[in-house]
């Protein structure tokens, strides 16, 4: 009878030892969930989407309550961002040169090209076309704008081929005749030449 009592005890062990398994109730989607919002809630990455993610303030965003309100009507080429909204003291600069909250990816804004900006900083402004880079040129509200802090600076890239024709047909050192012509130009909001720019410029009407 002793004997059958400790024949059980192999079986007891092998049965507690399963039932103790480690158990993982990790989600995989509510970790890619939460990789995705830590991503967009507030911190810069050039290489993630551009997911607006800024608090609900009632009429802040230009008369609307969210970015994403805002978002509907303005930042298409029919409607382009107003330069007053990029400017120091616009809300989008508020938000993503100083706050950092977000960027904005694939907009379009619209302004006078005015003249480029020689150096790395939006104080370098040249208000000409003598000179001229084909990295950049800087749009403003009006053509008699000479404050350079009243600019927005326009990064003329050739990463790939379409930025590569904006690049081309936007300077003013191949395009002179540019100079003083109102431009509507799609790319990234981001912090650029020391301010709130337009980055990765892809496409362009000027006339």
């Amino acid at each position: 009878m002793r004997m059958k009592r400790l024949l059980y005890i192999p079986f007891f062990l092998l049965l507690f030892c399963t039932s103790c398994e480690k158990l993982d109730f990790t989600d995989d989607d509510s970790a890619d969930s939460t990789k995705k919002e830590n991503n967009s809630a507030g911190k810069q990455d050039n290489n993630a989407d551009a997911t607006p993610s800024a608090p609900e303030r009632e009429g802040y965003y230009h008369g609307f309550d969210t970015i994403e309100e805002y978002l509907t009507v303005y930042g298409d080429s029919l409607n382009p961002i107003p330069i007053s909204d990029i400017l120091p003291g616009g809300f989008l600069y508020t938000d993503i040169v100083v706050d950092g909250i977000y960027y904005l990816s694939d907009v379009w804004i619209a302004g006078y090209i005015v003249g480029y900006i020689s150096g790395n900083s939006i104080g370098g402004v040249q208000f000409t076309t003598e000179g001229a880079v084909h990295t950049n040129i800087v749009l403003a509200e009006t053509i008699e704008e000479t404050d350079p802090y009243r600019c927005i600076p326009v990064q003329l890239s050739k990463s790939t081929p379409t930025q590569e024709t904006a690049r081309y047909y936007l300077n003013l050192d191949n395009y002179p005749q540019k100079f003083h012509r109102h431009a509507r130009l799609q790319g990234d909001l981001n912090k650029y030449m020391g301010t709130l720019g337009l980055l990765r410029t892809i496409h362009f009407r000027v006339r």
